[in-house]
């Protein structure tokens, strides 16, 4: 009984806490990713002018 009453309370508060920190840190993710991706083309390009 004691298991079953506690699940549910922390399922609840689990739930939107999981949910609202995803986005954020998809968004996060992807934006660090390609801002180093830009940054990396960048660079790629920038060797490629000194070398030629």
């Amino acid at each position: 009984m004691a298991v079953a009453s506690v699940r549910p309370p922390v399922r609840s508060v689990a739930r939107p806490r999981r949910t609202s920190p995803r986005p954020v840190t998809l968004s996060w993710t992807v934006a660090i990713l390609g801002f180093v991706g830009h940054l990396a083309v960048s660079h790629k390009d920038v060797r490629r002018d000194i070398t030629l």
